[in-house]
Protein backbone atom coordinates (compact mmCIF):
# COMPACT_ATOMS: atom_id res chain seq x y z
CA UNK A 1 0.00 0.00 0.00
CA UNK A 2 2.76 2.09 0.94
CA UNK A 3 4.75 1.29 -2.31
CA UNK A 4 1.26 2.25 -4.53
CA UNK A 5 0.65 5.32 -2.85
CA UNK A 6 4.65 6.66 -3.45
CA UNK A 7 4.11 5.59 -7.17
CA UNK A 8 1.11 7.92 -7.42
CA UNK A 9 2.20 10.76 -5.81
CA UNK A 10 5.29 10.25 -8.28
CA UNK A 11 3.32 10.19 -11.66
CA UNK A 12 1.10 13.35 -10.02
CA UNK A 13 3.87 15.66 -9.37
CA UNK A 14 5.05 14.73 -12.71
CA UNK A 15 1.94 15.95 -14.46
CA UNK A 16 1.99 18.98 -12.15
CA UNK A 17 5.65 19.81 -13.30
CA UNK A 18 4.42 18.93 -17.36
CA UNK A 19 1.52 21.13 -16.35
CA UNK A 20 3.40 23.92 -15.28
CA UNK A 21 6.35 23.46 -17.93
CA UNK A 22 3.66 24.34 -20.54
CA UNK A 23 1.41 27.10 -18.50
CA UNK A 24 4.75 29.06 -17.99
CA UNK A 25 6.49 28.76 -21.37
CA UNK A 26 6.83 32.05 -22.83
CA UNK A 27 5.67 31.98 -26.35
CA UNK A 28 2.40 32.16 -24.34
CA UNK A 29 3.02 35.47 -23.05
CA UNK A 30 4.24 36.60 -27.08
CA UNK A 31 1.96 35.20 -29.11
CA UNK A 32 -0.78 36.78 -31.23
CA UNK A 33 -3.69 34.30 -31.77
CA UNK A 34 -5.52 37.10 -34.17
CA UNK A 35 -2.26 38.32 -36.11
CA UNK A 36 -2.68 35.73 -39.18
CA UNK A 37 -2.11 31.78 -39.29
CA UNK A 38 0.57 31.17 -36.68
CA UNK A 39 3.66 28.28 -36.07
CA UNK A 40 4.87 28.77 -32.40
CA UNK A 41 8.08 26.58 -32.49
CA UNK A 42 8.71 26.47 -28.47
CA UNK A 43 11.79 25.60 -27.07
CA UNK A 44 10.31 22.24 -26.27
CA UNK A 45 10.20 21.76 -30.17
CA UNK A 46 13.49 23.35 -31.04
CA UNK A 47 15.18 20.89 -28.30
CA UNK A 48 13.41 17.65 -29.91
CA UNK A 49 14.05 18.99 -33.68
CA UNK A 50 17.89 19.66 -32.92
CA UNK A 51 17.89 22.58 -35.35
CA UNK A 52 20.93 24.44 -35.67
CA UNK A 53 19.72 27.84 -37.02
CA UNK A 54 16.38 29.41 -38.68
CA UNK A 55 16.38 27.95 -42.11
CA UNK A 56 16.34 24.50 -40.12
CA UNK A 57 12.75 25.59 -38.57
CA UNK A 58 11.39 27.26 -41.69
CA UNK A 59 11.63 24.13 -43.96
CA UNK A 60 8.98 22.29 -41.53
CA UNK A 61 6.37 25.36 -41.88
CA UNK A 62 3.63 23.90 -43.64
CA UNK A 63 2.98 26.17 -46.86
CA UNK A 64 6.53 27.30 -46.82
CA UNK A 65 9.09 26.12 -49.66
CA UNK A 66 12.67 27.48 -49.77
CA UNK A 67 14.83 27.35 -52.44
CA UNK A 68 18.57 27.70 -52.43
CA UNK A 69 19.34 30.03 -55.75
CA UNK A 70 22.31 30.06 -58.57
CA UNK A 71 23.69 32.74 -56.44
CA UNK A 72 24.19 30.86 -53.10
CA UNK A 73 21.02 32.79 -51.54
CA UNK A 74 18.08 31.13 -50.07
CA UNK A 75 14.40 32.59 -51.04
CA UNK A 76 10.93 32.04 -50.16
CA UNK A 77 8.89 30.03 -53.05
CA UNK A 78 5.21 29.14 -53.31
CA UNK A 79 3.47 26.72 -55.23
CA UNK A 80 2.80 29.18 -58.02
CA UNK A 81 6.09 30.73 -58.26
CA UNK A 82 9.65 30.18 -58.20
CA UNK A 83 10.58 32.83 -55.79
CA UNK A 84 9.02 35.36 -53.89
CA UNK A 85 10.02 39.13 -53.77
CA UNK A 86 12.79 39.91 -50.64
CA UNK A 87 10.37 41.60 -49.10
CA UNK A 88 8.16 39.13 -48.69
CA UNK A 89 8.93 38.05 -45.23
CA UNK A 90 10.38 40.01 -42.19
CA UNK A 91 12.18 39.09 -39.29
CA UNK A 92 12.07 40.27 -35.29
CA UNK A 93 14.49 39.79 -32.54
CA UNK A 94 12.94 40.72 -29.59
CA UNK A 95 10.09 42.92 -31.30
CA UNK A 96 13.33 44.50 -32.99
CA UNK A 97 12.47 44.50 -36.77
CA UNK A 98 16.18 43.14 -38.73
CA UNK A 99 15.64 45.54 -41.60
CA UNK A 100 18.34 45.85 -44.18
CA UNK A 101 19.27 49.12 -45.64
CA UNK A 102 20.50 47.77 -48.35
CA UNK A 103 17.58 44.35 -49.15
CA UNK A 104 14.77 45.68 -47.13
CA UNK A 105 13.71 42.64 -45.60
CA UNK A 106 16.22 41.04 -43.01
CA UNK A 107 15.89 37.23 -44.13
CA UNK A 108 18.58 37.26 -46.40
CA UNK A 109 21.65 38.57 -43.98
CA UNK A 110 19.23 36.74 -40.54
CA UNK A 111 18.00 33.32 -42.05
CA UNK A 112 20.45 31.54 -41.62
CA UNK A 113 21.03 32.99 -38.00
CA UNK A 114 22.06 30.18 -35.21
CA UNK A 115 19.10 29.97 -33.04
CA UNK A 116 20.95 28.22 -29.86
CA UNK A 117 20.41 31.73 -28.00
CA UNK A 118 16.39 31.60 -29.32
CA UNK A 119 13.96 30.66 -26.91
CA UNK A 120 10.93 30.17 -29.09
CA UNK A 121 9.44 31.23 -32.42
CA UNK A 122 6.53 32.57 -33.92
CA UNK A 123 5.74 32.60 -37.58
CA UNK A 124 2.68 34.72 -38.43
CA UNK A 125 1.12 33.57 -42.28
CA UNK A 126 -1.00 35.84 -44.42
CA UNK A 127 -0.86 38.21 -41.30
CA UNK A 128 -2.24 42.20 -41.45
CA UNK A 129 1.10 44.44 -42.32
CA UNK A 130 -0.49 46.98 -39.76
CA UNK A 131 -0.25 44.32 -37.03
CA UNK A 132 3.68 44.13 -36.45
CA UNK A 133 4.72 47.75 -38.84
CA UNK A 134 3.78 49.77 -41.70
CA UNK A 135 5.78 47.83 -44.26
CA UNK A 136 3.84 45.10 -46.50
CA UNK A 137 4.88 41.62 -45.91
CA UNK A 138 3.13 38.02 -45.83
CA UNK A 139 5.15 35.95 -43.72
CA UNK A 140 6.55 37.71 -40.44
CA UNK A 141 9.28 35.66 -38.19
CA UNK A 142 9.67 36.51 -34.49
CA UNK A 143 12.12 35.12 -32.22
CA UNK A 144 12.56 35.64 -28.99
CA UNK A 145 15.86 35.00 -26.73
CA UNK A 146 16.87 33.08 -23.87
CA UNK A 147 16.94 35.18 -20.85
CA UNK A 148 18.78 34.87 -17.17
CA UNK A 149 15.38 34.31 -15.35
CA UNK A 150 14.72 31.07 -17.19
CA UNK A 151 18.21 30.02 -18.25
CA UNK A 152 20.92 30.02 -14.98
CA UNK A 153 24.30 29.14 -16.19
CA UNK A 154 26.44 28.17 -19.64
CA UNK A 155 26.31 26.08 -22.08
CA UNK A 156 29.06 24.94 -24.89
CA UNK A 157 28.07 23.14 -28.62
CA UNK A 158 30.76 23.20 -31.00
CA UNK A 159 29.89 20.86 -34.42
CA UNK A 160 32.43 19.65 -36.62
CA UNK A 161 32.78 17.73 -39.87
CA UNK A 162 34.90 15.70 -42.23
CA UNK A 163 35.32 18.79 -44.57
CA UNK A 164 36.79 20.41 -41.50
CA UNK A 165 34.01 22.63 -41.25
CA UNK A 166 32.37 23.92 -37.94
CA UNK A 167 29.82 25.39 -35.92
CA UNK A 168 30.63 26.77 -32.31
CA UNK A 169 28.19 28.09 -29.73
CA UNK A 170 28.78 29.44 -26.23
CA UNK A 171 26.60 31.46 -23.77
CA UNK A 172 26.43 32.35 -20.36
CA UNK A 173 23.72 34.02 -18.28
CA UNK A 174 23.15 34.70 -14.79
CA UNK A 175 21.51 37.27 -12.41
CA UNK A 176 23.34 38.44 -9.09
CA UNK A 177 22.74 39.39 -5.63
CA UNK A 178 21.72 43.25 -6.86
CA UNK A 179 19.17 41.55 -8.92
CA UNK A 180 21.56 42.64 -12.23
CA UNK A 181 20.69 40.01 -14.96
CA UNK A 182 22.79 39.41 -17.72
CA UNK A 183 23.04 37.01 -20.75
CA UNK A 184 26.18 36.59 -23.23
CA UNK A 185 26.15 34.54 -26.39
CA UNK A 186 29.03 34.17 -29.26
CA UNK A 187 28.95 31.78 -32.23
CA UNK A 188 31.47 31.59 -34.80
CA UNK A 189 30.82 29.07 -38.39
CA UNK A 190 32.68 28.00 -41.30
CA UNK A 191 30.52 25.77 -43.41
CA UNK A 192 32.39 24.32 -45.99
CA UNK A 193 30.27 22.56 -49.12
CA UNK A 194 31.71 20.61 -52.05
CA UNK A 195 33.31 22.58 -55.08
CA UNK A 196 32.31 22.56 -58.52
CA UNK A 197 34.28 22.56 -61.61
CA UNK A 198 34.00 23.91 -64.91
CA UNK A 199 36.37 24.71 -67.73
CA UNK A 200 35.36 27.60 -70.53
CA UNK A 201 38.23 28.16 -73.05
CA UNK A 202 40.88 25.70 -71.35
CA UNK A 203 40.11 28.03 -68.45
CA UNK A 204 38.98 26.05 -65.40
CA UNK A 205 36.69 27.79 -63.03
CA UNK A 206 35.94 26.87 -59.32
CA UNK A 207 32.05 27.50 -57.70
CA UNK A 208 32.13 27.03 -54.28
CA UNK A 209 28.82 28.23 -51.87
CA UNK A 210 31.00 27.61 -48.42
CA UNK A 211 30.14 30.46 -45.80
CA UNK A 212 31.71 31.58 -42.59
CA UNK A 213 30.73 34.54 -40.54
CA UNK A 214 29.84 35.12 -36.36
CA UNK A 215 26.87 35.93 -34.29
CA UNK A 216 27.38 38.14 -30.92
CA UNK A 217 23.89 39.24 -28.93
CA UNK A 218 24.52 40.48 -25.43
CA UNK A 219 21.04 41.49 -22.81
CA UNK A 220 22.25 43.48 -19.25
CA UNK A 221 18.95 43.91 -17.23
CA UNK A 222 17.98 45.75 -14.01
CA UNK A 223 14.33 45.65 -12.91
CA UNK A 224 12.27 47.07 -15.84
CA UNK A 225 15.44 48.46 -18.07
CA UNK A 226 16.83 46.15 -20.24
CA UNK A 227 19.89 46.78 -22.73
CA UNK A 228 20.57 44.72 -25.48
CA UNK A 229 23.53 44.33 -28.30
CA UNK A 230 23.67 42.20 -30.69
CA UNK A 231 25.61 41.87 -34.34
CA UNK A 232 25.37 39.32 -37.48
CA UNK A 233 28.53 39.16 -39.80
CA UNK A 234 28.45 36.16 -42.87
CA UNK A 235 30.21 35.83 -46.28
CA UNK A 236 28.82 33.84 -48.66
CA UNK A 237 30.09 32.50 -51.92
CA UNK A 238 28.25 33.39 -55.22
CA UNK A 239 28.37 29.93 -56.20
CA UNK A 240 27.61 30.03 -59.68
CA UNK A 241 26.54 33.76 -59.91
CA UNK A 242 25.17 35.70 -62.70
CA UNK A 243 27.78 35.09 -65.50
CA UNK A 244 26.91 33.31 -68.94
CA UNK A 245 29.72 30.35 -69.16
CA UNK A 246 29.00 29.63 -65.31
CA UNK A 247 27.57 25.82 -65.70
CA UNK A 248 29.24 23.11 -63.37
CA UNK A 249 30.25 20.06 -64.98
CA UNK A 250 31.40 18.37 -61.54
Amino acid sequence: MIGFCTALFSQELHSLLDAYKKESDLSKVTKRDTSGFLEIYTREDLERMQAHNLLDVLKTVPGLYLKRGANNLTLFTTASAQSTPVTFSRIYINDHDMTSSSFGSGFLIWGEMSIEYIDHIEIYKATSSMEFGNENASIIVKLYTKDAARDNGSKVRIIGDSRGGYDANIYTTDITKNSISYFAYANSDNILRKTYHNTYNNKTYDFKSDKKGYNLYGSLGYKDYKLEFGKYYKKNDSFIGIGTHKTPEG
